[in-house]
């Protein structure tokens, strides 16, 4: 904490100290660029923001002073759904979008210019941010008149907007621009769309000169020109100032009574960081936007696969010059309009239509839609993925149209008003304009999800949504369109002969000894089989555990690990919400166009030529359409698909092979010997992995297009002509397949691996757009290897091996085993192709889930997103599969990998027998035949459930023996021994394991000679210390009161958990001190409020981030019941945490609710440890909150699907790292105290905890075991 205080030293001179206007400032854009580099684990592109939204407008299109007024009014009664953050005088951003006043105008350039402007429409005014720095400013606006000036737009002059900044914080006066206005002429031979693309073209070019300006010139973001808008309709104010400043700031042209307009966006935004940006604000060119696009991953590749094939009829080959039009360095809403500003400028796409296109509403399985709409949203689905996130967006043209949409779940609130004098409003509040009488409105509802509410400004009228979509439907053919081009794979089924639609597995005629040596060489275990395929196939949904995840880190295993296991699952929490796929199911879809992408920007039949996938998961039958040459499909005019199947697989010399390598140890070099193998890594030639991943990227271009490769599986034509939808003689879908792996010393390639970076590989050469990537994966079986899969950008997966381990289950007897008590008859145990169709069905429901966790709707948009961390994966791992994903700590190469694959290929060919020789031993290299006729068992390393001898574990019976042994006999020693257990099992399964205390600071400390009388007395560190929140119903009622009385008594704090507490354990010590408040909002009551020293709001929970709690039936006691307000006998299920939180505004909102029930009462906010998760503390201690608890990934005591406990969520260390680096960044770090927990143990865990940032520390499983609880994985 020492450490803590100093770095905020200069944060407290900056309060007024003495310290000069903007020292503080300078002092945080310092240490911003000191942290934000790979050794910090701030990073700026996790920034998150939300906001509030109104739009204001005159319907006769008549421009008027109150116009500008009411907008002006309506910003400033959002000023909460702003942020602010030390100083309040420093807004995270506001401003407003006007259409042209051009009474304005004319007057300003005719006395500051001498200039008389033509007529409305004619001339175009560029709304600029300037450098301070003269040469700079003068190099901008040099390069924006000469690219006017070469398109033949006449240059009238430039304006200095007037300003004051005399209410403006540190933060905003550090990196003000200037502003200026450029004024531009049409020729007189244009007409207005040409006037309005040229316009564009000036626009991008020049955005794209600046950034080779800034490169040149070595300048920073924050300096770089940016223009706000340039049009002959709108002009848009903005900037880092809060909604009150914007009239004020821009006082020469906005308090002008003269400053006249028709229509007005307005934008508040709530930024979950303090760091200024002015070019960030709000609106931008087209539209504002209150929300978070949760797959802008995803869209930006996407717009960079199709960016080849881009050309407009009107820019044609000069297109490429306008891209690309989404970068890393903007926003998520800055995509999103760059996107929607392609759409409408480069085609002939109207605004409505391209945000239709967009931000579509559910369509998939809406019967409500007409058949017109219905194709229209089915045509532009084979075209681009929708932007999916919770989103209000507010457009408009300022000339034809303006409105507002809502996305797909509604998440987010708007309201429209429609008055007698033909004035509308539309926002995301209530009572903007108070002065507004009921009497004065002729119309008002509320925007519901998928919806728009639409402004036709040249007719004077609102138009319904119905009228619109379907307007908008009609303009083009569409279902012909789909009729003629579109094929669905399960239609392709039913037209071929010799292929059963309903056939789900492929009879394999392979010896079943062949077969269980697959499962071993693909890294199934008896838990793999028992734990996770069983329950799937029986019950068609995922097995359930409990007690989180205590098992080593996938990098630190001494056990061969799925390169699955080194990533982990985000989720949403507080800027945006997860959604419920069950209580959503209307507005999700697993269905996804394929294949090769056409040109989005010229609506034609062509493009939607694709092949549609309605699951993601392959049956065989469909497989073997997708590779069989006699299963053609062609098009309605004779263009058919062409596939090409690339070997998976690599072959090891004694040279190349990682086993001969090491010898002796650790064949996958993870703990002790990873070290030196990540330190030559890069010395050392590739290994035989990383270059079978380069071959297979180079044969995956050479299919495309249609080059000869000597060592493709097999390619062939599956009809002839063109290949898909394309013009080329390229294949149209890639099977990546690791079928060939054997004993012929073919090691198999991990599936994810050859997937991302052929992913990659083909985006970085423009070709990913060109074709479709499908998998025959022998090492994919659960949902969480469908997820990164997908996630990663596989268009479907055949996981062949999986299959033939259900059969397996079969005819091994366990499926009857299961089965026993719920079979009258023993020979009605499913088939084959029964047990599948569950497993899929379970799959489905499991990719579902893992898709709302992070508020995502629909595959298409999931696809590619990459919404995952890696974590313990090298930099060059995931440079060549993974770019773009977070990855922190560095970790395994593909060295460590491929001795992995090498090692169970090893076992399962070669009879290894790793019990008798030894873990990872081998004298020679793997040979390549089968030499050991012994089958290899399938082995039972303890991954789910502890196995002596197995995978480490956090709490091994030893330990809990020595703990139990320690709390009954108040035994030192015994504490002693569990201490040294602990901390032994930390080292092999934990990063804070692997942390050593820097021995300059133990010397140092060591040399100072502080008495154990000077530090903090135990009585007082016992303070700090709580209890985890485990709710009354998931452990005994005596557990809950125990742990409440034994925290009472040391003076430390309990927490209740979502499950309510009994009042009459308010009136002694059996009181929890922490309420905790979740979605089910289970016994919460004024009276339960009010009896808590902290009120503490669970945003997600380490045992499965982002998924709700669940408390079956059998457990709802009559005592339960009252407790929680429910029905005895009645199971209750809480929806996804918080899922009533839309936004960081409402938290804020409900952070003022709950001060209100209980002032005397802290509030706290619960999150879990995930990349970003430092940001977003960061925005909820700007929304007042007075403690933030940061809890790690493997902790929690709840019941879930494995898939949620082992894959979602990080460690607490990197969590609480984070959240310590951002807000001592931001300033934050005094407002708040800091909490951590998940698995803590031991008094070395929380020194580090500490060390890291933490003040308090919660235990949960520790003291149910000191209690004598028994610990079950098992649900």
């Amino acid at each position: 904490l020492s450490r803590a205080n100093k770095r905020c030293e200069p944060m407290l001179l900056a309060r007024g100290r003495g310290r000069p206007r903007g020292g503080f400032f300078l002092w945080q854009q310092q240490q911003l660029r000191t942290l934000a580099t790979p050794r910090s684990l701030y990073d700026p592109r996790q920034e998150r923001d939300a906001c509030g939204v109104g739009l204001v407008a005159n319907l006769n299109k008549e421009q008027t002073r109150q116009t500008v007024l009411d907008c002006n009014e309506m910003l400033v009664r959002m000023s909460h759904r702003g942020g602010c953050g030390c100083d309040p005088k420093s807004g995270d951003g506001a401003g407003m979008l006007v259409g042209m006043p051009d009474s304005f105008m004319r007057k300003t350039i005719q006395s500051s210019l001498g200039v008389a402007l033509p007529a409305y429409g004619d001339y175009a005014v560029g709304m600029t941010m300037l450098p301070n720095d003269d040469s700079l400013a003068t190099e901008a606006k040099a390069t924006m008149e000469t690219v006017a000036k070469r398109r033949g737009i006449q240059v009238f002059g430039w304006r200095t907007v007037p300003t004051d900044n005399s209410a403006l914080g540190a933060a905003p006066l550090g990196t003000e621009p200037r502003h200026e206005q450029i004024f531009l002429g049409k020729p007189a031979a244009w007409d207005e769309t040409k006037f309005k693309r040229e316009l564009y073209r000036v626009q991008r070019t020049s955005e794209l000169e600046f950034f080779e300006q800034a490169a040149k010139n070595n300048v920073e973001e924050l300096s770089m020109p940016y223009i706000s808008s340039l049009s002959p309709y709108a002009v848009t104010y903005k900037g880092q100032l809060t909604p009150e400043q914007v009239l004020s700031y821009f006082c020469g042209d906005l308090l002008d009574d003269s400053f006249e307009t028709h229509v007005a966006l307005v934008h508040s935004r709530f930024s979950t960081n303090t760091f200024p940006s002015w070019s960030r604000a709000q609106p931008l060119r087209l539209l504002c936007h209150n929300g978070e696009i949760n797959t802008l991953r995803g869209n930006k590749n996407w717009m960079k696969a199709r960016a080849s094939g881009l050309v407009s009829s009107y820019f044609a080959d000069e297109t490429s010059e306008l891209l690309p039009v989404t970068s890393d360095d903007m926003s998520d809403s800055g995509n999103l309009d760059g996107v929607l500003q392609l759409l409408t400028t480069a085609s002939d796409r109207s605004l409505p239509e391209a945000a239709m296109m967009m931000v579509p509403e559910a369509w998939q399985d809406n019967d409500m839609l007409s058949a017109s709409k219905q194709a229209f949203y089915e045509y532009n689905s084979a075209l681009m993925e929708p932007w999916d996130g919770p989103a209000l967006i507010a457009f408009t043209d300022a000339h034809k149209y303006c409105g507002a949409t809502l996305d797909r779940n509604g998440l987010r609130p708007a309201r429209y008003y429609v008055t007698h004098d033909d004035r509308v409003l539309v926002s995301s509040e209530v009572g903007v304009l108070p002065s507004l009488k009921h009497s004065d409105i002729a119309q008002r509802a509320r925007l519901e999800p998928g919806k728009m509410f639409l402004l036709d400004l040249e007719q004077g009228r609102v138009v319904p949504d119905d009228e619109i979509k379907e307007k908008v439907a009609s303009s083009r053919p569409f279902g012909e369109w789909l009729d003629e081009r579109r094929v669905y794979l399960s239609d392709w089924l039913s037209s071929q002969e010799g292929i059963g639609k309903s056939k789900v597995v492929v009879e394999d005629q392979v010896d079943p000894t062949v077969v269980t040596r697959r499962l071993v060489m693909h890294g199934y275990t008896t838990e793999t089989m028992e734990t996770l395929l069983a329950p799937m196939a029986i019950g068609a949904k995922e097995g359930l555990g409990s007690m989180g995840n205590d098992a080593a880190l996938a990098v630190l295993s001494h056990e061969p690990r799925p390169t699955f296991d080194y990533f982990k699952q985000l989720f949403a929490q507080v800027t945006n919400p997860p959604i419920d796929p069950i209580r959503e199911e209307l507005v999700m879809s697993l269905v996804c166009p394929v294949g090769p992408d056409a040109n989005v920007l010229e609506p034609t039949a062509a493009n939607c030529a694709r092949l549609v996938v309605e699951h993601p998961v392959l049956t065989a039958a469909e497989f073997e359409a997708l590779s069989n040459p006699q299963t053609t499909k062609k098009t309605a005019d004779g263009r058919a698909w062409r596939s090409a199947t690339l070997d998976a697989t690599f072959s090891v010399t004694p040279e190349t092979s990682m086993l001969s390598k090491r010898g002796r140890q650790s064949v996958t070099f993870h703990h002790d010997a990873i070290a030196q193998a990540l330190e030559d890594h890069h010395s050392q030639s590739a290994s035989a992995l990383e270059t079978a991943l380069r071959d297979l990227c180079e044969r995956a271009s050479a299919a495309v297009t249609n080059q000869t490769h000597p060592t493709t599986m097999h390619q062939h034509r599956f009809a002839t002509g063109t290949a898909g939808a394309s013009s080329g003689e390229g294949a149209s879908i890639l099977i990546l397949s690791d079928a060939l792996a054997g004993p012929d010393n073919r090691v198999p390639v991990p599936s994810l691996l050859a997937v991302g970076a052929v992913h990659q590989h083909l985006l970085r050469t423009g070709q990913r757009g060109k074709c479709a990537i499908f998998v025959d994966a022998g090492d994919a079986k659960e949902v969480h290897d469908m997820a990164l899969l997908i996630g990663f950008g596989c268009d479907g997966v055949f996981p062949r091996v999986a299959y033939q381990a259900l059969a397996k289950l079969r005819s091994d007897g366990l499926v009857a085993a299961r089965m026993r008590n719920l079979l009258s008859n023993p020979d009605d145990v499913p088939d084959d192709d029964a047990l599948a169709f569950a497993y899929r069905k379970a799959l489905a429901k499991g990719i579902l889930k893992v898709m709302s966790k992070m508020g995502i709707s629909t595959l298409q948009s999931y696809k590619g997103a990459q919404i995952f961390e890696a974590v313990g994966l090298h930099p060059s791992v995931v440079d060549v599969c993974f770019a773009g994903t977070p990855s922190r700590i560095g970790g395994a190469g593909f060295d460590a990998l491929q001795a992995d694959a090498e090692f169970l290929h090893a076992v399962a060919w070669t009879g290894f027998d790793v019990a008798a020789q030894g873990r990872g031993y081998l004298s020679t290299a793997p040979p390549s035949v089968v030499v050991e006729p012994t089958v290899p068992r399938l082995p039972n390393p303890g991954q789910f459930h502890y196995r002596n001898g197995g995978e480490a574990h956090l709490n091994s019976p030893q330990s809990m023996v020595h703990l139990q042994r320690a709390a009954r006999e108040n035994s030192r020693q015994a504490f002693d021994d569990y201490t040294k257990a602990v901390d032994d099992s930390n080292a092999a399964c934990t990063l804070r394991g692997l942390l050593r205390w820097k021995p300059e600071a133990v010397a140092k400390g060591t040399r100072s000679g502080i008495s154990l009388d000077d530090v903090e007395p135990a009585q007082a560190i016992v303070k700090r210390f709580v209890t985890g929140a485990m709710s009354l119903g998931s452990i005994s009622q005596e557990a809950h009161e125990a742990l409440a009385v034994a925290m009472n008594t040391l003076g430390g704090r309990s927490n209740t958990g979502e499950g309510g507490e009994d009042a009459v354990r308010f009136l002694d010590n059996r009181r929890s001190s922490i309420k905790q408040v979740a979605s089910g909002r289970f016994g919460v009551t004024s009276h339960y409020l009010a009896n808590s020293d902290q009120i503490q709001i669970k945003m997600a929970q380490g045992a499965k981030p982002g998924e709700g709690g669940e408390l079956p039936g059998y457990k709802v006691s009559d005592y339960i019941a009252s407790c929680r307000g429910t029905t005895p006998g009645v199971g209750l299920i809480s929806p996804p945490p918080h899922h009533d939180i839309y936004s960081i505004e409402d938290l804020a909102q409900l952070i003022h609710d709950l001060k209100c029930a209980n002032p005397e009462g802290q509030v706290s906010v619960k999150l879990v440890s995930e990349v970003g998760v430092g940001v977003v503390a960061a925005g909820v201690a700007k929304a007042k909150a007075d403690h933030i608890t940061v809890s790690g990934g493997d902790g929690g005591t709840g019941a879930a699907a494995w898939t949620g406990i082992k894959c979602a969520g990080l460690p607490w260390e990197l969590g609480v790292a984070e959240t310590q680096q951002t807000l001592v960044l931001n300033g934050l770090r005094d407002r708040i105290r800091l909490q951590t927990d998940g698995q803590l143990k031991t008094a070395r865990d929380v020194a580090i905890a500490c060390a890291l940032g933490a003040e308090e520390f919660a235990f949960s499983t520790g003291p149910l075991i000191a209690l004598g609880c028994i610990m079950m994985r098992k649900w």
